[in-house]
């Protein structure tokens, strides 16, 4: 049955970003499309030594949550990647480990149910070694206040036919 919850949305699209950081570099809002390109279907590369963070926060207030997807991750040394939600009151509302080997590229789809407003990217090389770290697509996919009123307001769902009225 196709119901509302359904539709979802990149809730950390370069487009909704409050605040982001590479690092050590808080990144200007200016230059999110730049140097984020992995947040709208482009790949990024980038360089770290012994270990980096990404931090990316996607509203003001938690958003539903309703999966993470990351699309060909890899590093070019083995590292462990650890990916959380977070909420505005800074609460860990996801926390999962990643083991990438320094060869292959995997993707990451996880779905939750959960609110959040931020979501960091922590990596560790393992041994400590400079490395790159790659991401084709990263997707925090959810349903904004805003898509939840168009679709209560504009889109009709056929009842289920299974249901006994």
């Amino acid at each position: 049955m196709i119901e509302p919850r359904m539709f979802a949305e990149n809730l950390a699209h370069v487009s909704y970003l409050r605040e982001a950081r590479i690092g050590e570099r808080r990144l200007d809002p200016s230059e999110f499309i730049y140097d984020l390109p992995f947040l709208r279907d482009e790949g990024a590369e980038i360089p770290f030594a012994d270990a980096t963070t990404v931090f990316l926060k996607f509203s003001e207030d938690d958003e539903r949550v309703s999966a993470i997807d990351i699309h060909d991750i890899r590093t070019n040394v083995p590292a462990e990647l650890r990916l959380r939600l977070m909420t505005r009151d800074g609460r860990i509302a996801f926390d999962q480990s990643i083991s990438l080997d320094g060869r292959h590229s995997r993707t990451v789809s996880v779905p939750l149910a959960t609110d959040a407003n931020q979501v960091t990217l922590d990596l560790t090389a393992s041994p400590a070694s400079a490395g790159n770290l790659w991401i084709e697509d990263l997707r925090v996919q959810g349903q904004r206040p805003a898509l939840q009123r168009y679709i209560a307001e504009h889109l009709r769902f056929p009842k289920d036919r299974n249901k006994n009225d």
